[in-house]
């Protein structure tokens, strides 16, 4: 049974101003979109993280500057304060690693966090269950019909991220190409994968840590 040894991300959060938002309807495909109520709601294109509180009839761009958001970044809305985009290189390339943004005052401003994984570009939606606890899956693209996974853990709503496994065979997991995570709370969780030829897979995370096959 693989456990998860425990690798810490080294990023100094930095708050970073918002845009100045500009009403307008999207023009773009929208990625993700969440309405909270009838009125209030969030969406992700490939280059806007819109909001609006008139229904849908207007949008505003409540991106920070500099974001470098891309076709391939993952948001999580919880509510109109607090929202997660994850976002990989461009391209999918490997090196940069994962950035992080985080807003708790509906995108006025917003702070940056860096998951220094550069094996893996490709990312999953942020899955946070409070505004606390929160992971985020990760794997690289996929080579010789095989991808790597890797699965990172916050305890400070996205400020600081530490690695609970990963694809290697020294404490990882065999998922593949990631397909989703869910967490019940801190000590209950599920990850599930693709392996390609070698069809799905799906862990699961128990109150000892450690993470074992669900057949």
């Amino acid at each position: 049974m693989p456990t998860s040894s425990p690798q810490n991300s080294a990023n100094t959060p930095l708050a970073i101003a918002s845009s100045t938002p500009v009403s307008s309807k999207p023009t773009l495909p929208l990625k993700a979109i969440r309405m909270v109520d009838a009125r209030n709601g969030w969406a992700l294109t490939a280059s806007s993280i819109l909001k609006t509180v008139d229904g849908g009839l207007h949008w505003n761009d409540m991106a920070p500057a500099n974001a470098e958001i891309n076709r391939d970044a993952r948001g999580q809305f919880m509510s109109m304060q607090d929202s997660w985009i994850a976002i990989g290189p461009a391209n999918q390339q490997e090196g940069p690693g994962i950035t992080v943004l985080r807003t708790t005052d509906g995108g006025v401003s917003w702070q940056r966090s860096s998951i220094p994984d550069p094996t893996a570009p490709r990312v999953d939606i942020p899955h946070f269950i409070n505004m606390k606890q929160g992971w985020l899956e990760m794997s690289s693209t996929p080579g010789a019909g095989s991808a790597g996974s890797d699965i990172w853990h916050s305890t400070d709503g996205g400020q600081t991220w530490t690695k609970l496994a990963s694809n290697k065979s020294s404490n990882g997991l065999n998922l593949g190409y990631v397909t989703g995570i869910s967490f019940r709370d801190a000590l209950l969780g599920i990850a599930t994968g693709n392996l390609g030829a070698g069809g799905d897979n799906t862990y699961v995370l128990n109150a000892s840590h450690a993470w074992a096959t669900d057949t």
